[in-house]
């Protein structure tokens, strides 16, 4: 029998039962939403269980991987320290990292970094647990990668190597130096109070993590109308830039990365645990009128306002599809079907969701260990969302 618990502010009903469809008619295991408006959590729901076995509940202490909604968290690493004034978004990367100005990468600014614009959405070296540890190795081999296409002419989703970029330049313009997992516990985690951990501490807790239930990849065939074609042929071809940018590292099911050897690691294009509460607390205090975190009204309207998408248009030549990336955080596309324009967040391999929309002042999110294969959307997400949006439109 499914249990729901947690708390629901008058008006907001409606998201608790959107939340327990999700049990009841799509096969949820385990799963948390949350949504701040107005700097209060307004929902905060958990329900069903850690395991496929639906023998251990899922409780308020739960964490679960999230993939690349991490990269969200990344990217508000990068925005408040824009807000601090340690960071320009239109400099180049190299005036902050000068081993970056090689193999034509010199001009690439921070801005077209963060957009998936650089070209660097794959690289040339295999990626391991060991090596991705290794923060010196890394460094070397992220700064001699040549771009796969003229930086600023295309945008690709570097979807296993953002985070780890972001992670070198936080700790050369941190004045203490710290590499992004600390530089995020101590200046945004630590500040709200919140469970979130861009790769986990050494000493968590092993029976607080929610194990992500996986999926074979050949089972992608059973699913190409929930995919862009594009993707779905790019990955049947070993050499090509898809394969390349999604399976380095090389993983045979998605849950691979919810094993003991990445759960640690600072590589937050893919390794995030936490819960909702603290994705939406995060995403509301930014687009609060008064973020305890810090981040100023100037970057926030520089998070909301115009993409600038690069000079050959909107396709994104990993997914295969329109996308619009912007300072770090997907927007609102033929891919990510934010329900405002200035809506900014990520979205994770497993379903998982969040986003701030600055005009309604939310923070969203939401959380799950069965992994998901629509790539435009998943219903468990997108009913949840139309129920908080039909509540605030009630109010």
């Amino acid at each position: 029998m499914l249990t729901l618990s947690g708390t629901v502010a008058p008006g907001f009903e409606a998201v608790r039962e959107a939340f327990a469809r999700n049990f009841a008619q799509r096969d949820e295991i385990g799963a948390e939403v949350a949504v701040c408006h107005r700097g209060e959590l307004v929902v905060d729901l958990i329900g069903g269980h850690k395991d496929e076995a639906r023998t251990r509940p899922w409780d308020e202490d739960t964490v679960v991987l999230v993939y690349s909604v991490s990269k969200g968290m990344a990217a508000m690493a990068m925005a408040l320290a824009h807000s601090r004034g340690l960071i320009d978004y239109e400099a180049t990367v190299a005036s902050y990292w000068p081993e970056f100005a090689q193999a034509g990468k010199e001009q690439i600014t921070v801005r077209q970094l963060l957009a998936h614009q650089g070209g660097l959405s794959a690289l040339d070296c295999a990626l391991s647990p060991e090596r991705i540890a290794d923060r010196a190795w890394m460094a070397e081999v992220l700064a001699q990668q040549a771009p796969s296409w003229p930086p600023g002419t295309r945008q690709g989703y570097h979807g296993m190597t953002l985070g780890s970029y972001i992670s070198q330049l936080i700790s050369r313009v941190d004045p203490r130096g710290r590499a992004l997992p600390q530089f995020f516990a101590e200046e945004i985690a630590g500040p709200l109070g919140v469970a979130f951990h861009l790769g986990l501490p050494a000493d968590f807790a092993e029976d607080r993590i929610a194990p992500i239930k996986g999926f074979p990849l050949p089972e992608l065939l059973l699913h190409m109308h929930e995919l862009p074609w594009r993707l779905v042929a790019g990955l049947m071809w070993p050499w090509s830039l898809v394969t390349r940018s999604l399976m380095n590292p090389k993983v045979s099911n998605p849950d691979a990365f919810d094993s003991p050897a990445f759960r640690h690691l600072d590589f937050a294009s893919a390794i995030g645990y936490g819960q909702a509460r603290a994705l939406a607390r995060i995403y509301g205090d930014v687009v609060s009128e008064d973020s305890r975190i810090g981040i100023d009204r100037s970057t926030l309207d520089l998070l909301s306002g115009p993409v600038q998408e690069p000079s050959g248009g909107s396709l994104d030549l990993i997914w295969g599809t329109g996308t619009a990336w912007h300072l770090g955080f997907g927007r609102a596309s033929e891919l990510l079907g934010y329900p405002g324009e200035g809506c900014f967040g990520a979205r994770g391999a497993s379903g998982a969701d969040a986003f701030a929309d600055p005009d309604a002042q939310v923070g969203f999110a939401y959380t799950t260990n069965r992994c998901s294969l629509n790539a435009f959307g998943d219903p468990r997400v997108q009913t949840l969302v139309d129920a908080v949006y039909r509540c605030l439109g009630a109010q």
